[in-house]
């Protein structure tokens, strides 16, 4: 007999047995008979009995069964006490000895953003050198005559000599159209003379917020910008300009990003960087129902150079706030945290390192503000009581970071503010010890620590091994969270499974784990970080992250056992690569709905 069968004849024998000792006999018929009367006496609306449940709670117990009414939590336990919670109308779901966990929350995502800009662009990623660059966005241009601009995301710093690439290629290429290439990690941006003459006349104050790149001889930009992560191609045309399908093929591709999100078992998004241009369509997105599947939070941007004028930055942050009152529900969040840089990436020496590039002697990067513009900002977010998630690569830009916070946190008044190194890829130990002391939040994304040539020769050897030091961050006492730095594209995937591998074995993109091997943390370890520690990263700790009673029903089911991952016999089977990991969940649930179930699945 089925287990919910068996769990029914055993309440019924003991409602039995207790009416039977009061006299009540009368009532048998209406217990044993077909009516409608539940059979616990809690009655929950679902409940998943004989899984392998990994709560994800502070002490990381484990479970075999829960019971959710309405979108909450009602019960976490045995098999046998869940038995209370079953009646008639209960929806039991065997789930087979199969690894349950909380919903995987991504601490850092671009998927929103990037799936509006979709439809517009030209996916360089999967190409393997610059000819075959040319030859997609040749192609593109050529079947896309009416598109204002071609924006192509995805080149990389090894396929151009020098690493960063020169004006005049692209005007080899297309000269007469507008176009926008951005690096694989969205930091550098390669133009043509057209498209940088264009952006100089329409919108000066954009170009300088993406560092433009100034030709020594001439003085001039040479249509090369190093900080390209403030680009908004709406700085320079408007949504009308596309036209009204295009803007349908948005949505439609927001859709399509929400399906891959909640197909890898992530139920929570943090959504960094979003600007004023791409609100009214999100607002619009939300009240269509487009994120009733899924949580997202989303962080407004700051540059640099609004700091120039502190009564506008000001004004716009009171403004993000006012936002967030106005729309935040259930689905969306907004209005309670602010993205910025201090630093870019190693890949084109623009991370802020204390010891020069391995490659490049005399670079060691750059601050992208003054260590007394980012007192200031700090100090008007703490002021304002806004949570700062702060891009940091290099080691002397997570310095620069503490110390704002520090000299913030001497004058401001406390408030629960979990600022965020967003990245936080080389703290010293002393940074780790300052991170704990301040309550500052390492938001890390273990998958790209993987890596690739540039990063390698960038670094050097040293800088390697102490890269992403999971294990020492774990042991210094520094919460976590882990994310994927998603852009609702195929690289870097959404997936958490890539993330959960890399940090547990420390594999890099040549298939070795000679990177601080010792770093690397355990599986259930890693789960933990990307369920909790990304909820408390997201200040949503307490109605998500965990599967305990009283929290929201957000969890999944997987056809893998998620902490068998690093064996042996799993690392034989299974290649770790993009696509080949993206069928081990079975069950998505968010707020007690089923969200994604896998074809084929059964429960």
């Amino acid at each position: 007999k089925s287990f919910k069968a068996r769990v029914r004849e055993e309440l019924i024998m003991r409602r039995l047995l207790g009416m039977l000792a009061i006299g009540l006999l009368g009532t048998l018929a209406a217990i044993t008979g077909c009516s409608d009367d539940n059979v616990g006496s809690n009655t929950a609306d679902s409940v998943v009995i004989n899984a392998r449940i990994l709560t994800c709670d502070d002490q990381k117990s484990t479970a075999e069964a829960m019971a959710i009414k309405g979108s909450k939590i009602v019960f976490v336990g045995s098999n046998e006490k869940v038995a209370d919670f079953i009646g008639t109308n209960t929806l039991v779901m065997d789930a087979d000895g199969r690894t349950l966990t909380p919903g995987f929350i991504d601490n850092h995502t671009h998927f929103f953003w990037m799936a509006i800009l979709r439809p517009i662009i030209v996916d360089l990623y999967e190409c393997k050198n610059i000819d075959e660059v040319k030859e997609k966005v040749l192609a593109y241009a050529k079947a896309n005559p009416d598109l204002p601009l071609i924006l192509g995301f995805g080149w990389r710093y090894e396929q151009i000599p020098g690493g960063i690439p020169e004006q005049s290629v692209l005007d080899e290429w297309l000269p007469d159209r507008q176009v926008w290439l951005l690096s694989y990690d969205a930091c550098t941006l390669w133009t043509n003379t057209k498209t940088n003459n264009l952006m100089l006349e329409k919108n000066p104050k954009a170009c300088e917020r993406m560092i433009p790149q100034i030709d020594e001889e001439t003085g001039k930009p040479t249509g090369i910008y190093l900080s390209s992560n403030s680009f908004d191609p709406f700085d320079f045309f408007a949504l009308e300009d596309f036209g009204l399908e295009i803007k349908r093929q948005m949505l439609a591709e927001v859709d399509r990003a929400v399906q891959e999100v909640l197909k890898m078992g992530v139920t929570a998004c943090d959504d960094l960087q979003l600007y004023k241009s791409v609100l009214p369509i999100m607002i619009e997105y939300r009240d269509t129902g487009g994120f009733d599947n899924i949580r997202v939070r989303g962080a407004y941007y700051v540059d640099p150079i609004d700091i120039k004028d502190e009564q506008q930055l000001i004004a716009d942050l009171v403004w993000w706030k006012d936002i967030g009152t106005q729309f935040s529900d259930g689905r969306l969040k907004l209005g309670t945290a602010v993205k910025t840089y201090i630093d870019g990436v190693s890949g084109n020496h623009t991370a802020f390192m204390t010891q020069p590039y391995s490659d490049a002697p005399d670079k060691f990067g750059f601050p992208n503000w003054t260590q007394e513009e980012f007192d200031r900002l700090i100090q008007i977010m703490d002021d304002l009581e806004l949570q700062a998630c702060i891009h940091a690569v290099g080691d002397a830009g997570i310095v620069y970071i503490l110390n704002s916070i520090e000299r913030s946190m001497n004058r401001s008044k406390k408030w629960d503010s979990r600022h965020r190194i967003e990245h936080c890829e080389l703290p010293s130990k002393e940074d780790m010890e300052r991170m704990v002391q301040l309550g500052v939040y390492a938001s890390m994304q273990p998958a790209q620590f993987f890596g690739d040539e540039s990063v390698e020769k960038a670094l050097g050897p040293e800088r390697l091994k102490r890269i992403d030091p999971w294990r020492s961050l774990q042991e210094a006492g520094v919460e976590i969270s882990f994310g994927t730095d998603y852009i609702s594209g195929p690289l870097p995937p959404v997936n958490p499974i890539y993330g959960l591998i890399i940090a547990a074995t420390r594999i890099n993109y040549k298939g070795d784990t000679d990177w601080g091997e010792e770093e690397k943390i355990e599986l259930i370890d890693a789960i933990q970080h990307y369920t909790l520690g990304s909820a408390r990263a997201l200040k949503m700790d307490d109605i998500i992250g965990s599967i305990e009673v009283g929290k929201e029903a957000d969890f999944v089911i997987f056809n893998t056992d998620l902490l068998d991952m690093t064996s042996v016999e799993f690392l034989s089977t299974h290649e770790i690569a993009p696509g080949k990991l993206d069928d081990f969940v079975d069950l998505t649930v968010v707020r007690g709905k089923q969200v994604y179930v896998r074809d084929g699945a059964t429960f």
